[in-house]
């Protein structure tokens, strides 16, 4: 193989990334201006596009994470695991883990803990973290709120 062809295939490749990340950016900002609309479909496509592609845009969501924050906490809000899901894969490329598994645990089936991907085998790694620092907290004695919905250890 020729080094003239190969700098020419390399270079269309990241010609090709580079398209990529500016059509899946334009499309974060199409789908982020959507989240402010007050028709619920439009929301709720909203953030199945920005769901789908949060690994290719979770830096422009993050900029926007109250938006998503405030879908979930509307309790009349019919999608708000998928809201919940969303915050939670942007809280973990920010690496954010505690805020990530938050909304991870309020996510429903969107947690998939059958997934071998970086993201599931983090959110399980944090809930064992959790269980075994409620664990040791009980048999210390110390206060533990078992009733509480969270009870994260900062490690």
């Amino acid at each position: 193989i020729n080094a003239e062809y190969m700098g020419s295939k390399i270079k269309k490749r990241i010609q090709d990334i580079m398209s990529t990340e500016v059509i899946s950016s334009n499309i974060a900002l199409a789908n982020l201006s959507l989240l402010q609309e007050s028709d619920l479909q439009l929301k709720h496509y909203a953030l199945q596009q920005l769901h789908k592609n949060v690994d290719y845009c979770w830096h422009q969501v993050s900029e926007h994470i109250v938006y998503i924050e405030e879908l979930y906490e509307d309790e009349t809000f019919p999608h708000r695991e998928l809201a919940a899901s969303l915050a939670s894969k942007v809280y973990y490329n920010l690496e954010d883990y505690d805020e990530a598994l938050n909304y991870a645990l309020e996510s429903g089936n969107y947690l998939n803990l059958e997934n071998t991907d970086l993201y599931t085998q983090q959110m399980i790694s944090k809930c064992v973290n959790c269980l075994l620092y409620t664990s040791d907290a009980a048999d210390d004695l110390l206060c533990v709120d078992l009733g509480g919905r969270r009870i994260i250890k900062k490690t």
